[in-house]
């Protein structure tokens, strides 16, 4: 093996190891989900990993006339998707029953170091809530949300420093575009494919 094919595997290895503690940020949520039979009223409990937080719209939201001219925070969201239970087709483990509807909850016990949250923006009827989402561009601690605030982990915060929108009218096609903060300077760019712009963020948005 030559000199130069040895510096390329090193840094080849390197530049693995770096990726793999990049992503290992995102890999680090966890979560609970429990599922209530509604018959016998036992709970299970189910523990797992998340890199995506996904955010649904509450149920008004995916009405007319409200999915256009409303708004919400995104703490609206976060509270909407650990505070709602949702219905499932369940085989309860304790009373052996094929339970229709049984009650779920989810819930997110771990906060990742870097927290990438998708707000699914599809409605019941195919269409897209076009509805605005407020959310904070620093000082987000999701915790205070649910009231769980202690000295452990009362000070996961989060500060926003990118954000990816989507321009569509439709659930099946759009153009995307992003945009970053420098961290080094404050300020703001957007990447449009091959056009980088300052960009002054923008509070409000329905495209996210």
């Amino acid at each position: 093996m030559s000199h130069h094919d040895a510096k390329d595997d090193v840094h080849e290895r390197e530049w693995k190891q770096t990726m793999t503690a990049f992503w290992d940020m995102f890999e680090h949520g966890t979560y609970v989900t429990t599922v209530t039979c509604t018959k016998c009223d036992n709970t299970s409990h189910t523990e797992g990993l998340f890199e995506t937080l996904i955010l649904y719209f509450n149920e008004t939201f995916h009405r007319s006339p409200e999915k256009k001219h409303n708004s919400c925070t995104l703490g609206d969201m976060l509270l909407h998707r650990q505070r709602n239970e949702n219905e499932l087709d369940w085989a309860c483990t304790n009373c052996k029953a094929a339970v229709r509807n049984a009650k779920t909850n989810f819930l997110v016990t771990q906060y990742p170091k870097i927290l990438y949250i998708n707000i699914h923006r599809g409605s019941n009827d195919d269409q897209l809530i076009e509805t605005a989402v407020d959310f904070p561009v620093e000082n987000f601690y999701p915790y205070n949300l649910l009231g769980r605030f202690d000295s452990t982990n009362g000070g996961v915060r989060y500060n926003l420093v990118g954000s990816i929108y989507r321009c569509s009218k439709t659930r099946h096609k759009g153009h995307f575009y992003a945009i970053c903060k420098d961290d080094s300077s404050g300020v703001w760019h957007q990447y449009d494919d091959h056009e980088i712009t300052m960009s002054s963020l923008q509070k409000k948005t329905r495209m996210v």
